[in-house]
């Protein structure tokens, strides 16, 4: 079984909050409609309204919190080897940057980064389209974003290179991969990966228990790595 250094946090923070907030809303609607009889029902309509609306982030935030619970069984699953951070954040050159799961394994650096989106991606440059019932929505490349991670940390580990025993021409020469996942099984891929893998999360599973390569990332280094990635963590 993995080592699962930090666990993902972000999305059990958010459910909590929304929540709390639908649960205020249905509380206030219930007020409403048996405390105060006497005024007229159709307040009850605002309350309601505010619910239904709240509602939509909940179960944003529930099924996230589920997918991502699938990433991360998968990840507990590999062997004692690897090490596994995730939901931490990174200053990038010019903005905080969103580490969503890093593994430290025997042949490198994985950077997985995980979209819960359905319907059909389409990926056409440095933006890509989703197209799902009636809805059209355009979003970043997360390519490009996998990439801009992978180099910010490249970069810290280059200015960490002392506490890490390691020298800059090996930084330079670990292997960092970072990788695309599209969580949930209602999606349809047609995408273009040049740079970066991008998988189902079912064909990432067997893509990372396959991976060969000749560089090594020795145990001491692994464990070395370790504090100096969660010492970037800008949310301790």
């Amino acid at each position: 079984m993995a080592v699962m250094v930090r666990e993902f946090n972000t999305l059990k923070k958010g459910r909590i909050q929304y929540g709390i907030l639908l649960g205020s809303f249905i509380a206030a609607a219930l007020y409403l409609v048996f405390a105060l009889r006497g005024w007229p029902r159709l307040l009850a309509i605002i309350p309601f309204g505010g619910a239904l609306f709240c509602s939509r982030f909940f179960f944003a935030f529930t099924s996230g919190l589920a997918l991502e619970g699938k990433v991360s069984k998968i990840l507990k699953e590999l062997s004692d080897e690897y090490y596994v951070i995730q939901d931490i954040v990174i200053m990038g050159p010019f903005k905080a940057l969103k580490y969503h799961h890093i593994i430290l394994a025997p042949r490198g650096i994985f950077l997985l980064e995980t979209r819960h989106r359905q319907g059909r991606i389409i990926s056409q440059g440095s933006y890509w389209h989703q197209y799902w019932v009636r809805e059209h929505n355009i979003m970043p490349s997360p390519v490009d974003q996998a990439q801009e991670k992978a180099d910010n940390l490249r970069k810290h580990l280059m200015e960490h290179a002392d506490q890490l025993r390691m020298t800059e021409e090996e930084i330079e020469n670990l292997w960092i991969q970072p990788v695309v996942i599209f969580t949930n099984n209602q999606v349809e891929l047609k995408v273009i990966a040049e740079r970066i893998p991008i998988f189902k999360l079912d064909e990432f599973e067997k893509y990372i228990n396959s991976f060969k390569r000749k560089v090594t990332l020795s145990e001491e280094h692994r464990e070395a790595l370790i504090p100096v990635i969660l010492g970037l963590n800008l949310t301790k």
